[in-house]
């Protein structure tokens, strides 16, 4: 009886799926490890580092199941279409991440090799273009920031502007900016880990002109 119940449980997974699922682990931790060392401060939480780590799995396992039931296929289409984000996704790059582990997870399931080479490439450009951004300006973070053992709140704030700020679009803590030069309107949001650096910054900008409105917020 108890066998019968063990072979129910794990009837279809193989050491061969086991591995693919370690492998997914192992490259969403590169990527989330890519990230922090390419100065993006949001991918420094808790929550974005075990999420990093989830989702190629997510993709693995759906892949696996789905892989040879057309009906299952269709339905997992649909059910996917109705998903959103609770939490909004403002910068470009952070949903291009997630669906960059989604992908890599999509193609363990085929292809180990092709995986691997598309999470290097593609954290090859981040921190190819981070590296020439911190050479072309003076920044006062370092690459080697990483803290893993609590998750620190961040600060953030969100500047509108009627006007292209220099200011803010080389900020060392820019998180995310949108300019729209044909409406005239131009949006910016800064990240900080220390409330008193968001302070000050907040207490600088309150002094320039062309800026509409400030949102503050804890993430």
């Amino acid at each position: 009886m108890l066998d019968e119940f063990i072979n129910l449980i794990f009837s279809g997974v193989s050491l061969e799926f086991i591995l693919r699922c370690f492998i997914s682990i192992f490259i969403g931790g590169f990527i989330s490890l890519s990230l922090i060392l390419s100065g993006q401060n949001w991918a420094k939480s808790f929550s974005n580092v075990t999420t990093f780590c989830i989702l190629p799995i997510i993709g693995l396992v759906i892949t696996t199941v789905i892989s040879k039931n057309i009906a299952l296929s269709l339905g997992m289409v649909g059910a996917l279409s109705i998903i959103r984000f609770r939490h909004p996704v403002k910068s470009p790059l952070e949903l291009s991440i997630y669906f960059l582990l989604l992908t890599v997870g999509i193609t363990i399931s085929t292809s180990i090799g092709k995986a691997i080479v598309l999470s290097i490439l593609c954290m090859t450009i981040v921190y190819s273009y981070s590296f020439y951004k911190k050479r072309q300006f003076s920044t006062k973070q370092g690459y080697l920031d990483l803290s893993f053992s609590r998750e620190e709140p961040q600060f953030i704030l969100e500047i509108t502007c009627s006007g292209k700020n220099a200011y803010l679009s080389e900020n060392t803590y820019l998180l995310f900016s949108n300019e729209d030069f044909a409406k005239n309107k131009f949006t910016y949001k800064l990240s900080f880990f220390n409330k008193n650096e968001l302070n000050n910054t907040k207490d600088y900008l309150s002094r320039i002109q062309d800026i509409e409105d400030i949102k503050y917020y804890i993430s």
